[in-house]
């Protein structure tokens, strides 16, 4: 082998083991579809599917559905409509609101389903999981203020903590029905909500730092609760089934919250950054980071100020708004893209396949 086939060998060598390196994990970026205008994105399921609510004129909302690039807003007779959250087979829950109530809804394949929740009261729907179960808060008492949160299957209404539980709101709950929300079990602190994970039939307070307020508002199916902790200004946490407590920081700015985790342990939420502007954050491996800087494309007239919840495939939904001041909701899915590693390998593959490719077509050799 000659000086020229050795170079050439050698470049195709080192140019594979770079290129097909397993220990070099691909960095990730964002693909965004910006839905239509006076949109806020609340919810995704596994396939990608958004639901959340459009403003449709002055003090009036409905609720809508994205999917497979068709957008479409739910029949609504009531003032304002909001969806959620939606699971893997289509039910969408919600709320349709008027001047003087407020309704639980669950819609599918076209049509409302009825949630006879203590009679008709005024309530919420915030989440339902694979199973159908949903979660929310409901008012107990009709001549009182007093909400608790729920849970409805089956045509069957379980209140969390019992009738005589304390006032709660259930914002999450994961495919084995552990629910996560917040409550106030303080008669000392009547204004001071807390934390909370229901499990098992039991309602349980979420430990914060010096015993600050909070509010729980995503679990995934490993038990991990993600929120904001503190009394004036809160903080972004992420707490585990070991019962561990992680404050999660911030872009630099004063505050963050968690709104969702997936079950890779990606966390979405806000924080304000260095400069006290509200961004939507990507919380993973210790890091914050401003998911307007992981845009494919940048969006020069938008700003990711939200993200509200993310699936297992990393698509994430939330809220952008334009520089007129006007609200879009918006889809980002993860496109890969390679190391620089990567690049290199391939540019010494292609260039080693060259080199032997000139070496055959040598006109020097030709004539020899």
């Amino acid at each position: 082998m000659n000086f020229t086939n050795a170079v050439a060998v050698l470049l195709t060598i080192v140019g594979l083991c770079s290129w097909h390196n397993p220990a070099q994990a691909a960095p990730l970026q964002y693909s965004a579809i910006i839905l239509p205008a006076n949109t806020v994105g609340n919810g995704i399921d596994a396939a990608g599917n958004v639901v959340g609510y459009i403003s449709t004129g002055q003090s009036s909302t409905a609720a809508f559905h994205y999917t497979n690039g068709n957008f479409v807003t739910l029949p609504n007779t009531y003032q304002r409509g909001h969806a959620f959250g939606l699971n893997d087979a289509g039910l969408i829950v919600g709320e349709n609101r008027t001047s003087s109530e407020t309704k639980a809804f669950a819609y599918q394949n076209g049509s409302y389903q009825s949630l006879p929740l203590l009679n008709n009261r005024n309530n919420s729907a915030y989440a339902v999981n694979n199973a159908g179960a949903i979660t929310g808060t409901t008012q107990v008492d009709p001549f009182s203020q007093k909400y608790q949160a729920f849970v409805y299957q089956n045509n069957q209404l379980t209140l969390l903590g019992g009738t005589e539980g304390f006032p709660s709101t259930g914002y999450a709950i994961n495919n084995l029905g552990t629910v996560a929300g917040l409550f106030y079990n303080n008669p000392m602190e009547p204004s001071t909500s807390r934390p909370f994970i229901y499990k098992n039939g039991v309602m349980q307070a979420i430990p914060t730092p010096g015993n600050a307020g909070g509010i729980a508002r995503g679990i995934n199916d490993l038990d991990q609760v993600v929120g904001t902790s503190g009394n004036i200004v809160g903080t972004a946490f992420l707490y585990s089934s070991n019962g561990v407590f992680q404050s999660l920081g911030t872009l630099g700015g004063q505050g963050s919250e968690a709104h969702d985790i997936n079950n890779l342990g990606q966390i979405v939420g806000r924080s304000f950054n260095a400069n006290n502007r509200e961004r939507a954050v990507l919380f993973e491996n210790n890091q914050v980071m401003d998911l307007n800087f992981l845009l494919q494309d940048p969006l020069p007239e938008l700003t990711l100020e939200y993200a509200f919840g993310i699936n297992d495939a990393g698509q994430i939904v939330g809220m952008a708004r334009h520089t007129n001041g006007t609200a879009y909701g918006y889809l980002l899915t993860p496109v890969a893209i390679p190391e620089p590693g990567t690049i290199a390998g391939v540019s010494l593959t292609l260039l080693g396949f060259v080199v032997l490719r000139y070496r055959k077509r040598s006109p020097r050799e030709q004539l020899s």
